[in-house]
């Protein structure tokens, strides 16, 4: 028992030291030193560390009934892309492999659920998460329109839009990749 609770803090310090390496990589400050913000990332800070951009919705989400290749547990979540811009086709069927400890007892996805993510490469144990956390997951609805909340607004800036009376931003799919072409472009 000592021994898989040792095994089990391992395996967490292990992915806190990844997830604060990744962090402070020199491929978070890309941006040249006059685009960069002091109040966080912006869009193309979040393009440019994403293997995979893509729009979806999510199809199943299953717990691995082995463990990861380190002995880490597992979750599966197959996305049916609806629009595919880095590193997926449209019409595809893409499942990721993210820490089962991302959870942490709350639903991360929904089968049915829309969305729109930005996702870090799959790292040398096939895993993936968001880029920026929260930041590089948005909520798309059923017609295919992103729903951009308060704090990744702030992504947007300078893209001259207004939020609605909630805080949130609705931009047609076309429009949100209109600006993400834009920013990549500086």
């Amino acid at each position: 028992m000592l021994l898989h609770i040792c095994r089990f803090v391992l395996i967490c310090a292990t992915f806190s030291a990844v997830a604060f390496a990744a962090d402070a990589s020199p491929v978070r400050n890309a941006v040249s030193p006059s685009r960069q913000s002091t109040s966080g990332p912006d869009l193309q800070s979040l393009t440019k560390r994403a293997g995979y951009i893509f729009q979806g919705m999510v199809t199943s989400i299953a717990p691995n009934s082995g463990k990861g290749p380190d002995g880490a547990a597992t979750i599966s979540i197959t996305f049916r892309v609806t629009q595919g811009l880095r590193g997926v086709r449209d019409g595809e069927t893409f499942s990721i492999h993210e820490w089962a400890g991302l959870w942490n007892g709350v639903e991360r996805y929904k089968p049915g659920e829309h969305v729109l993510l930005f996702l870090y490469p799959q790292s040398r144990l096939g895993l993936t998460s968001t880029v920026g956390g929260a930041l590089g997951r948005f909520a798309s609805d059923k017609s295919g329109n992103i729903i951009v909340s308060q704090p990744q607004s702030s992504l947007l800036r300078g893209a001259g839009l207004q939020p609605s009376a909630d805080g949130k931003l609705r931009l047609t799919t076309q429009r949100f990749f209109q600006i993400l072409q834009k920013q990549a472009e500086k």
